[in-house]
């Protein structure tokens, strides 16, 4: 079957503001965050600068520590194979976090054969980073 691998990083512009600077200065340090509204503990994701629940503005960073469940994919050829025989393939993914009830995150399952992606598999959080040194999230298997 055909092994996933991740794009590189390099190319992907990431635009900071202060509103989603946490978030991206988070991912440096490869911690996986997402917005809750310190008023009724809604998540923000992705950020908005006014709680869709209850119009609040104010905000925690929640770090996603615990694994996510896959709950989407799709693969296609990578676009970067060596030649016309490789089988590496790309695989888009959105996961979602119990400890963090409506959010769901994009990013690529790496390292896995497509073959053995299942909807409701759990997943660990990795990262591809850009020039810029900005973290893109990508995940794997629970080994």
């Amino acid at each position: 079957m055909a092994q996933t691998k991740a794009l590189t990083g390099e190319g992907i512009a990431v635009t900071v503001s202060p509103m989603t600077e946490p978030y991206w200065q988070a991912t440096r340090e490869r911690r996986l965050v997402a917005a809750r509204c310190t008023h009724c503990a809604h998540f923000r994701v992705p950020f908005l600068p006014f709680c869709p629940n209850c119009n609040a503005q104010e905000v925690e960073w929640v770090e996603l520590t615990e694994p996510g469940t896959l709950y989407s994919f799709t693969f296609y050829p990578h676009p970067q194979r060596e030649t016309a025989d490789d089988q590496t393939m790309l695989a888009p993914a959105i996961v979602e976090f119990a400890q963090a009830p409506g959010v769901r995150y994009a990013g690529n399952m790496i390292d896995v054969d497509t073959a053995d992606l299942a909807i409701g598999m759990r997943v660990e959080t990795d990262w591809i980073f850009n020039g810029d040194g900005w973290g893109l999230p990508a995940f794997r298997p629970l080994a």
